[in-house]
């Protein structure tokens, strides 16, 4: 995973709940109402035309306004500007020139007028207007454009310490993330950006990948949202920024067609989802913040759930005896916490005293329950942590999850193995998976589990061997990624099995970093070698505790990494593994597979096999 700044390095990823955004309005400090979410229901009303001016004297609602000063088409971001009168705001435009009306929540400036050139360039003073009124309380969205497009906002972006990049032609280009559907003329300047090019944020809750087309880039890495791979021109590139400035906050975007409907450049990858949380950040930014995120949307009952919670200080200044509450839901019993912790008390409620948190610090715990074996199904699990401090007023963030109620299974004991003829008993389908092998190459993997064995990592590669032997090619798709101190994508995405054979890790060495092995796969499984239609699997093998990390950053990845739609099988080999974290990284409790042997290896692998076609 990349490394932003303090800023944003640990801020969290809101999970989409079951039952779409949270209900109601927030209230601003000062008195200021905020908007209802996209689910919440809205008072009827005749909404203005987005072309309209606000006007403040009749504005009962949030108010997002569209700056026209320059010749902008509010039209031109149609659905965008739609959607955000769904989720309860007023929408309208003003002129910049003449002031920023005082209702206004949400500013708006596009670097484009009727898809192209604005009617003329933007002032120094009309840049420090900005800056003020953020300072003041007030959100930004700031959309930049490519090229000699560019200019024409550059002194906007100027006020707030940024320079959009590049000659009168560059643009941000990648080969390997480019879109498939690219027209030739635009060539590999669309470019879809992944989560491994995210620094986190809530905008981010849900979000797999966005896409820009044909973006500048921005000359400052100071708190980066979203950056260029490695392997684009130019590297590392950042692209998206989020600034804290006064008691507000300012996305600075070097494209603007991210949110506008030419190209139908708003319904590419989850770029609306991304415009309209952002959007939502925007209006409540500048507080401490407190967000919670389940290892899955949905577990069988008597399966681990484990929610992280991540605070983090949006103000300019430090939050003092920061305290955070989470009461054990109902439906469930306490396994573990992140320590260090109190509790549970007699009315289950646990305690993390976080104490200090400076301005754009965060901090990070996690829960650990399990669901009750005779839980109904389809029963909810609501669980609401809340966090205060001496300086601003408490915060909550709810997680659900839905329990599915399960057959209990063959066998007892956490040794248990179903035999691989019980697991074929299901109905196939005929659908395909795109699969990657994170296999641990850490020093640990050249012993073995029992004397005159073979070394753990020979009996994973023979085990991963006849997996791939199992594969329907060229419909399924398989790639190898290994991990000891760091993670290395071996084989990409692929159907060519002699290949990927030949991929299979040949020495060991280093470090436990599971977390690094999540990242590295989910960035592979989301790629441009992604097959659409293929159902996207991990299964990580590893013979260890996690080592130059800790449990909270591996669930806290292995959540994003199943947020992003991919199934994770887990494999722990030998008598050295954490049985319980590598249960909480599957999928769900069952798609953990201890291997106390190196000879369990090969039934373990033909199961998942045969559980691929039976989902």
């Amino acid at each position: 995973m990349r490394r932003f700044s303090a800023l944003f390095l640990h801020a969290a990823i809101v999970l989409l709940s079951l039952f779409s955004l949270i209900l109601g309005a927030l209230i601003w400090a000062n008195g200021r109402t905020h908007p209802q979410t996209a689910s919440a229901a809205i008072q009827p009303r005749q909404p203005q035309d987005i072309a309209d001016p606000i006007d403040c004297t009749v504005t009962t609602l949030p108010a997002v306004g569209i700056d026209v000063s320059q010749g902008q088409n509010p039209n031109d971001a149609l659905s965008f500007l739609t959607d955000l009168e769904t989720d309860g705001y007023e929408v309208g435009t003003f002129d910049l020139s003449a002031g920023i009306p005082a209702c206004l929540e949400i500013v708006i400036v596009f670097g484009l007028a009727n898809g192209n050139q604005l009617d003329s360039s933007y002032t120094a003073s009309e840049g420090t207007s900005l800056l003020n009124w953020v300072n003041g309380g007030g959100g930004l969205m700031l959309f930049g454009e490519w090229g000699f497009l560019k200019a024409n906002t550059q002194p906007l972006f100027e006020a707030f310490g940024y320079l959009q990049q590049g000659d009168d032609t560059a643009v941000v280009s990648d080969t390997t993330d480019a879109d498939p559907t690219v027209p030739l003329a635009v060539g590999e300047s669309w470019v879809i950006y992944q989560s491994d090019n995210f620094s986190p944020h809530p905008a981010f809750n849900g979000v797999a990948a966005i896409e820009l087309l044909r973006s500048s880039w921005l000359n400052d890495s100071a708190n980066t949202l979203v950056a260029a791979d490695d392997d684009a021109d130019p590297a590392n590139a950042p692209v998206l920024a989020v600034t804290l400035q006064g008691s507000g906050c300012a996305m600075l975007a070097a494209d603007t067609n991210i949110v506008g409907d030419i190209d139908g450049a708003y319904q590419k990858e989850d770029n609306a989802l991304f415009a309209r949380q952002m959007v939502g950040w925007l209006t409540t930014c500048g507080d401490l913040s407190l967000t919670k995120l389940p290892n899955a949307p949905a577990v069988n009952a008597g399966e681990l759930i484990t929610f992280t919670m991540t605070a983090v200080n949006y103000r300019e200044t430090a939050v003092t005896n920061t305290t955070i509450t989470d009461a054990i839901p109902s439906d469930t019993t306490f396994v573990s916490a992140a320590v260090p912790f109190t509790g549970p008390t007699a009315a289950g409620v646990v305690t993390w005293q976080i104490g200090t948190l400076n301005s754009g610090e965060s901090a990070t715990v996690t829960l650990v329950v399990q669901v009750a074996e005779d839980a109904a199904d389809e029963t909810i699990i609501s669980n609401t942590a809340t966090i205060n401090s001496n300086e601003t007023a408490a915060d909550s963030a709810t997680a659900v999850v839905q329990v599915n109620a399960t057959v209990p299974p063959i066998g007892t004991g956490s040794q248990a193995l179903i035999p691989v003829f019980m697991v074929n008993f299901c109905q196939e389908t005929t659908q395909y998976s795109d699969i990657v092998l994170a296999l641990d190459t850490s020093g640990s993997m050249a012993d073995s589990t029992e004397p005159g064995g073979p070394t753990k990592l020979a009996a994973a590669n023979t085990a991963a061997t006849e997996f791939l032997n199992l594969l329907t090619l060229p419909g399924d798709q398989a790639g190898i990624v290994t991990f000891s101190g760091t993670a290395v994508l071996q084989h990409p995405l692929s159907s060519d099995k002699a290949s990927l054979i030949a991929a299979l890790p040949g020495s060991s060495g280093g470090a436990t970093r599971i977390d690094l092995a999540l990242a590295e796969a989910q960035k592979a499984l989301t790629g441009v070698r992604h097959l659409p239609d293929n159902s996207q699997v991990l299964i990580l093998l590893t013979d260890g505790q996690p080592s130059e990390t800790d449990a909270a950053a591996v669930l806290a990845q292995a959540a994003a990494t199943k947020a992003a739609g991919i199934k994770i099988y887990t494999i722990g080999l030998g008598s050295d593994v954490n049985g319980s974290l590598l249960q909480a990284i599957a999928t769900s409790a069952g798609q953990y597979y201890p291997a106390p042997s190196t000879s369990d290896l090969n039934q373990i692998y033909q199961e998942i096999a045969g559980s691929l076609s039976c989902p």
